[in-house]
């Protein structure tokens, strides 16, 4: 084994070199991106600081779906929450998939539901509908549609279908939103109406009161948001315009925000008519963090299944894009697993010096570590949200659960991306 190894010393120090050059492009990436970034909330906060963010009389519709299955306290949290929304123009639609506890019985109880007969026309193809309910004496309609369970994208496409006005937003049952989030997110609408999507920013619910992990989590979603390393996570909270949704075909495999974007930015590349993608930074939607690894885990992997097949279905046409998520997404598991195997190798033998690969491999986290608390801070500046040192110590250590361990566990799951997925399962 030791004269095998011994006779392809060129070729372990050569995969060494090529890992070590592929952590210095990703560091050159994030460089960039963070550098991008800040530039963004610096304009956003000049330009709401000229502005005043002064109140407009005119309010673009909106409706907000909520898919949820199995999650009657939750789904009765959210409802809530959005009657406080502080929005003149907007609508409530709940897409029940067959649940199996009381959650139609619990939004007909909560919300003095009943039962309708209304005529839905199905512009999107879907299950069928069994039940259909309303009410009026809420501060905006609440229709609760309960349907044949069929998987969550399903279920968005129904609510596609039954929804009134000309933009809508999607929302899980359990998430929330701050009281003038629809205002944010419409603001670009109303400055150009050639604008069919929307990007807003995912957070982690109860900031304040937020476990290491959960703040981890937290600073994921944010770095994903700004420099786009997660796509997926980059696109949790959107409003997009219902007109542009069905014809691409609307959602189909797991019912994730990503798919339906990725669809948008691929038909709008290639339409001879000019469309307008924009992000509003300060409209956040915060989402509970999952309780443990192996939840996040799962999420993961479940992202990854869709982000996978979408790439390899519609692609990009952006080389630079296609380059970067098929080499740092996609078979980055595979490059980390041989990079880190030939540096173990290198180091067993002599090859390389163990000092340098550990001072290197520092290095590159430090700088990772770095540069996601620069953005972190910058949001924080954005949203007027001062943090205290007590804060910035469990910020740090955060980041370095978030960079490492998420990073881990992350790149854990892209194998099983894969295998195949349970459309009805993915909730």
């Amino acid at each position: 084994m030791q004269e095998v190894i011994q006779n392809n010393r060129a070729l372990v120090i050569g995969i060494i070199v090529f890992f070590l050059s592929y952590l210095i492009v990703h560091s050159i990436y994030l460089l960039v991106t963070t550098i991008l970034g800040s530039v963004r909330i610096r304009k956003q906060i000049h330009r709401l600081q000229l502005s005043s963010y002064l109140k407009h009389h005119y309010y673009v519709p909106i409706s907000i779906l909520i898919p949820t299955y199995n999650n009657a306290k939750e789904v009765v949290k959210t409802v809530k929450s959005l009657l406080r929304l502080n929005y003149n123009l907007y609508e409530i639609i709940v897409v029940d998939d067959a649940s199996c506890d009381k959650t139609i019985a619990s939004l007909i109880k909560e919300f003095d539901l009943h039962l309708v007969d209304r005529p839905i026309r199905r512009v999107l193809e879907t299950e069928a509908i069994l039940e259909v309910y309303q009410t009026s004496n809420q501060k905006v309609k609440i229709t609760v549609v309960k349907k044949e369970h069929s998987g969550k994208a399903d279920s968005l496409n129904v609510g596609i279908n039954i929804a009134d006005y000309p933009y809508f937003v999607v929302l899980e049952d359990g998430a929330r939103v701050d009281c003038d989030v629809l205002e944010k997110l419409a603001a670009p609408i109303l400055e150009d109406d050639k604008v069919v999507l929307c990007k807003g920013c995912a957070r982690i619910l109860d900031e304040r009161d937020q476990t290491v992990l959960a703040l981890a989590q937290d600073l994921s979603y944010n770095r994903a948001y700004y420099t786009k390393d997660d796509p997926m996570e980059a696109s949790l909270f959107c409003l997009f315009k219902k007109e542009m949704a069905i014809e691409v075909g609307g959602y189909d495999l797991v019912g994730e925000n990503f798919e339906l974007v990725r669809k948008i930015e691929n038909h709008c590349q290639g339409s001879i008519d000019k469309y307008i993608i924009k992000s509003a930074l300060n409209a956040l939607c915060y989402y509970t963090a999952p309780k443990s690894f192996h939840s996040i885990f799962k999420q993961k992997k479940i992202w990854m299944k869709s982000f996978v097949r979408k790439f390899f279905k519609y692609g990009n046409s952006n080389i630079i894009s296609s380059f970067y998520y098929f080499f740092y997404e996609i078979v980055s598991y595979l490059i980390l697993i041989i990079g880190l195997g030939a540096i173990f190798i290198g180091v067993s033998y002599h090859f390389i010096s163990i000092d340098v690969m550990v001072c290197f491999l520092l290095s590159y986290l430090l700088f990772n570590v770095v540069c996601t608390i620069i953005l972190y801070l910058e949001m924080g500046r954005l949203l007027e949200n001062q943090k205290s040192s007590i804060f910035l110590g469990k910020l740090l250590l955060a980041t370095i659960v978030d960079v490492v361990f998420l990073g881990l566990v992350g790149e854990a799951a892209k194998p099983f991306s894969g295998f195949k997925l349970d459309k009805k399962k993915v909730y």
